[in-house]
């Protein structure tokens, strides 16, 4: 067994923090990082010699690398937790997800875990914490690993990423005269459902099943086959016309019920399998693939809305002709809307949780004035904004008019330390005319770049972040920092965002709503906290509806709020005056 002890300078009594890493090299790095007089250190390089230390002397703190060659980080850490309940457990990682924080929590009870690489601060603030207040033999936190897409090949499936799927089809070779494409949306239907009855880690063996069904000889040879998130699916069909792309999805569809369903059967577990699917021909034009993914994503929408485990065609004769119709009404207002200024800009209050009166933000939002003279959400015309590329000529619009309308208050949002947020779509971070635009705008308006926050939903910023990563590191260094949207409902990683100023992390509504009731939605907005804190980015709790729920966000660690229980949207320019009335009360208040 290796074990080395540093102790200089302190007492023999003082607590004993074990560090244990496979690699010698990182370990010593590790136990210098760490010194402090306050305690003392063991390093070991194994597993088996660190439960041989535990058994042998008292240990108040153990730190373990998750990624080891004789048993993981966690695996050790539940023995720990079984036999030596009081130890303080804490764990490093440099894949840090939702799914490591919440099996962590759960099932091995992690009181802290860092994220690779970690300040020398942040490691001994931890450790220290775990000193000074020892924790609970029943403490019950989230952690687990899973992974992030290395660079072409999504990493828990082998597949093709889009963006590789979209480059591979594009690069191929001129197609013959007359010859059709095709592209299938593929989604597992109710996937969460098995995650809430047999863990993320099950959910995560449906996924990889799935995935290994995407080949020869259910698949032409000439398929390519990739993950887009979560438990979506891409497969590009050369060569293959419409009728034909829906008999294989009507095959990949039925073999995914009988193959995974039989293994569920055969180890007992008790959910369905059902996949639905949606088909679209690529059109001959130079974002034609890029069109035809979004056709079959709305086909696959049509699917499920339709029963799931299904399959839709695009245009075909039982396609959703109403719905259609509808996307065509809806982006004939948004384009009338852009020539005419018929947006309308709105502005929900951030509050901290710790002081709830006094708002530290506010998130932008898009609203449409109708023909009938109602203010409707830009949200019921997403979908023909994407359908359309309209995007990024509606993220303009925002930009430029919310700009001008905050640029006479830039002054004051300083003096209140108010961060304004604005929704911006992948599409448009990965446009470099968009982010010069952008840049030009908040200049000429006066608006500081620390008191604005760029908010990307947590799945479009992982979709684009390939050709996004240098503008948007480049027009960060400004100061204005990223908040990501909608945390929890897709990647639920940090590890791809690394190298980005990710300040904030918005917690998706859908874990709010339910937590005063779902002990599973509790675990996840503790993993989220914990994630966001590996980092140093705060956490932001959504749609928060009654007071209840704020009290229970605070309680986890969750540092603002947003929503009705707090203020529903009102038109931005009259919140800026109401913060004329926040800024003289301010001063009014004695010193």
């Amino acid at each position: 067994m290796r074990q080395s002890w540093w102790s200089a300078g302190v007492s023999n009594s003082a607590p004993v923090v074990l560090l244990v890493d496979d690699n010698a090299e990182l370990l010593q790095a590790l136990r210098e990082t760490s010194r402090s007089r306050s305690y003392q250190i063991i390093t070991t390089t194994s597993p088996g010699a660190a439960l041989q230390v535990l058994r042998t002397q008292p240990v108040a703190v153990i730190v373990v690398d998750e990624v080891m060659p004789e048993m993981s980080g966690l695996e050790l850490l539940g023995i720990v937790a079984k036999e030596f309940p009081a130890i303080g457990r804490i764990v490093l990682t440099g894949h840090a997800t939702v799914e490591l924080a919440t099996r962590a929590i759960n099932q091995v009870r992690v009181h802290s875990f860092l994220q690779k690489p970690c300040k020398a601060s942040a490691l001994r603030a931890a450790i220290k914490a775990l000193l000074k207040t020892p924790p609970p033999a029943e403490a019950d936190q989230p952690k687990t690993p899973t992974s992030e897409a290395v660079r072409d090949r999504d990493a828990i499936t082998g597949l093709y990423t889009r963006q590789a799927l979209e480059r591979l089809f594009r690069e191929q070779p001129s197609a013959p005269a007359g010859r059709l494409d095709c592209v299938i949306y593929a989604d597992i239907d109710r996937l969460h459902l098995i995650n809430e009855a047999h863990g993320f880690e099950y959910g995560d063996e449906v996924i990889k099943s799935f995935a290994d069904l995407l080949g020869s000889p259910l698949l032409p040879k000439s398929a390519l086959a990739a993950r887009v998130s979560g438990d979506c699916f891409l497969i590009a069909l050369p060569g293959c016309e419409p009728r034909a792309a829906k008999m294989i999805a009507s095959r990949v569809r039925d073999k995914a019920a009988k193959v995974i369903g039989g293994k569920l059967s055969a180890s007992g577990k008790a959910s369905e399998i059902s996949v639905s699917c949606g088909v679209a021909a690529v059109q001959g034009t130079p974002d034609g693939f890029s069109r035809a993914i979004s056709a079959a994503e709305l086909a696959c929408r049509a699917a499920k809305d339709r029963g799931r485990n299904r399959v839709e065609l695009d245009d075909a004769n039982d396609m959703s002709l109403v719905a259609r119709h509808r996307d065509v009404l809806a982006v004939g207002m948004l384009r009338e809307a852009l020539k005419s200024n018929q947006f309308l800009v709105y502005a929900q209050k951030i509050v901290p949780l710790h002081d709830t009166e006094r708002p530290s933000g506010y998130e932008l939002l898009l609203r449409l004035k109708t023909a009938d003279g109602s203010v409707a959400s830009y949200g019921d015309y997403i979908r023909a904004a994407q359908r359309y590329q309209l995007l990024v000529q509606v993220d303009r619009w925002m930009a430029e008019h919310a700009l001008a309308i905050l640029g006479p208050y830039a002054t004051r949002l300083h003096r209140l330390n108010i961060t304004i947020s604005l929704n911006v779509t992948g599409q448009s971070v990965g446009d470099p005319d968009f982010m010069r635009f952008l840049s030009t705008h908040l200049k000429r308006c006066g608006i500081r770049a620390r008191n604005l926050m760029l908010e990307l939903t947590e799945q479009a910023a992982v979709a684009n972040l390939k050709q996004a990563g240098e503008l948007l590191q480049e027009f960060c260094r400004t100061g204005c920092g990223i908040a990501l949207d909608d945390f929890g409902t897709g990647s639920n990683t940090l590890s791809s965002f690394k190298g980005l100023p990710v300040a904030r992390v918005k917690i998706d509504g859908s874990f709010v709503r339910d937590l005063q009731t779902s002990r599973r939605s509790q675990a996840t907005v503790e993993a989220i906290v914990q994630l966001a804190k590996s980092i140093g980015a705060d956490t932001v709790g959504e749609m928060v509806e009654t007071l209840e729920a704020a009290d229970k966000l605070r309680q986890l660690g969750v540092d603002y709020a947003q929503g009705y229980a707090f203020g529903r949207p009102e038109p931005l320019e009259g919140v800026l005056d109401q913060l004329l009335k926040l800024e003289e009360r301010s001063v009014e208040l004695p010193i």
